[in-house]
């Protein structure tokens, strides 16, 4: 399976409720150490990216920066793909190829 993961700058929020604010500290604390199902009914909202910072990741390759997100994939996305023989290959389902 394919994977593209795109990392940014953003605003997000997370909204706890409970009947012990000491409960929802711990809750938000076992998410900044990434445990499994620390925002379990958490409330979350994320806003757009505040600025064009952007990173991605294609098929777990590390994060590479993209400088200009221009909105044409041959530009944002191929040249931050893992090396492969023909990226053409990553195209075939856009009906679109790499020069």
């Amino acid at each position: 399976m394919k994977t593209m993961t795109f990392r940014f700058t953003t605003e997000a929020e997370v909204t706890f409720t409970g009947s012990c604010y000491e409960q929802m500290h711990m809750q938000f604390l076992a998410f900044t150490h990434q445990e499994n199902n620390a925002l379990e009914g958490a409330t979350i909202q994320i806003s757009p990216p505040q600025d064009s910072h952007l990173f991605i990741s294609v098929d777990h390759s590390p994060y590479k920066n993209i400088d200009s997100v221009k909105g044409d994939f041959q530009h944002d996305i191929l040249p931050h793909t893992p090396i492969l023989k023909k990226k053409s290959l990553l195209l075939q389902d856009w009906h679109f190829h790499a020069q």
